[in-house]
Parts: C-alpha cells; sequence; structure tokens
C-alpha cells in the first residue's frame, strides 16, 4: 500500500512570500528566523543584565597592582603588557632578523635570475649593461660615420639589443599579414611585458630588502661596545635628511 500511497501526486507547500506592497522590507520573516533573533536578544539582554549589577555591587576602594599597566581607550578596556628584555635577548632577536632577511633576499635573487634567464637580456633598471663586442668591417672612413646598425641587420633598433634570436623586418612583415601570426606576436608582446614588470617589481622589493638589512645590522651594531657618533646627511635642499642613519665608531687598537 505504502508504494500505490506514493503513486498519487501530492501538494507542494510553498512558504508564504512577502505581501507586494511590503517588498522593500526584504524577505518575509519566518518563525525559525524570530527565534534565532529572539535567543540573539536575550542574550545579549542577559549579559547588559550581569554588567549592570556588577557595575552596582563594584567595590569604590578596589585595588590591585594590574590597575598600573591598564587603561580604557575610547571606552575600550586595554591591558599593556611591560615585557623586559636584557640587551643579550635584543641582540639575539636582531640576529634572527638579519638571518630571516638574508634568507628573503637570496630568495628574490634566485627568482630575479630566474626572469633574466627568460628574457634573455642583461641590462635594464638595477643591472649592468654589458657592451656588445660584435665588430663589423667597413670599406671607407666615412661609411663608418654614417653606420646604421638597424639597417645592416634588416631589424628594428629594438631587436639590437638582442644577440640571438634577432628578428628581421621581412619576417615581421610575414608575421603582421597572417592573422594567426600576429596574434601570436600580440600574445609573446604582452607576456614579455608583463614580465618586465615583474621583474621590475623584483628588483624593488630586492632593494628594500637590503635597506632592511642595513638598519637591522646597525641596531644589531649600536648594541655593541665602543664610542661612536652619529653623522648628520643632509639631502638635496640642505635639510637634515632622517631617511639616512648613518654612524661611525672610533678606531680602537686592539693589540
Amino acid at each position: 500500500m505504502s508504494s500505490l500511497r506514493n503513486l498519487i501526486r501530492r501538494r507542494i507547500h510553498k512558504e508564504r512570500a512577502q505581501p507586494r506592497d511590503r517588498e522593500k522590507f526584504g524577505l518575509l520573516e519566518k518563525k525559525k528566523d524570530y527565534k534565532l533573533r529572539a535567543i540573539d536578544y536575550h542574550r545579549k539582554q542577559d549579559h547588559l543584565h550581569k554588567l549592570r549589577k556588577k557595575a552596582a555591587f563594584r567595590n569604590p576602594d578596589e585595588f590591585y597592582f594590574q590597575m598600573h599597566s591598564s587603561q580604557t581607550e575610547d571606552g575600550i578596556h586595554v591591558k599593556r603588557r611591560k615585557i623586559s628584555r636584557t640587551q643579550k635577548e635584543m641582540k639575539n632577536m636582531n640576529t634572527q632578523d638579519l638571518n630571516y632577511l638574508t634568507m628573503k633576499r637570496a630568495q628574490e635573487d634566485k627568482r630575479i635570475q630566474s626572469l633574466k634567464s627568460s628574457l634573455n637580456i642583461l641590462d635594464g633598471e638595477g643591472m649592468q649593461e654589458e657592451k656588445n663586442t660584435h665588430t663589423i668591417f667597413v670599406d671607407k672612413p666615412e661609411d663608418m660615420l654614417s653606420f646604421d646598425a638597424a639597417k645592416h641587420f634588416e631589424t628594428t633598433p629594438e631587436m639590437l639589443k638582442q644577440k640571438y634570436n634577432r628578428v628581421k623586418l621581412k619576417d615581421m612583415e610575414k608575421a603582421e599579414s597572417n592573422p594567426e601570426e600576429k596574434a601570436n606576436l600580440e600574445k609573446l608582446k604582452k607576456k614579455r611585458t608583463r614580465l618586465y614588470k615583474t621583474l621590475k617589481e623584483r628588483i624593488e622589493r630586492k632593494r628594500k630588502i637590503e635597506d632592511l638589512m642595513q638598519k637591522v645590522q646597525t641596531q644589531r651594531n649600536l648594541m655593541g661596545k665602543g664610542p661612536r657618533r652619529k653623522i648628520i646627511t643632509k639631502d638635496e635642499f640642505g635639510e637634515e635628511d632622517k631617511s639616512k642613519t648613518i654612524y661611525k665608531w672610533k678606531m680602537q687598537r686592539k693589540k
């Protein structure tokens, strides 16, 4: 009989929707939604009641020493813990920071070398340009003065920096006439631009890491012994440059 009962089509009961003139208030609240809202409301009211009761029966003469290291900021109770560390502990912490920065610099250097090899370049921002030693012989001294390398190699001036895989002008014209080749060239150009941007960001990140390493090393040196003095550096406007802090230690004879 149960199988026959399942054959009979039953009515699908739908939830009541919000009336059309009350659609601005959102979905119609059901009992389960009201129940959750009521539980949350009563929980907050009970908590406020406990706080009022605690404040009413508070002892005005109450004192404990932790009050010295705690205060309120914008009505929020904040605890301030004073952690006292020795100079040796601080020096060890700076050593750990320096080791971490050294590791990060090595990682960035490895990624930069990988990007350089993928781009097949040795020049650019933050890198030294390698001179091209390709020697070309001409018949007359006048030809040397009017020599055009791009015309001689039948390529563009931008491609002269490449020492191999130098694309010629006729190959570029063929690629531009072919839609598929043109699309591939556009993809390669976009990829190369993206790699150049990534390389520039990596070089800038490595420079920042090296600046941090120098600051940490200076802090570590200041914890050591020996008389030193601060050298005031000035910027291009003649004012004190606070971004660069340089210390000079007095030479001491060890033996």
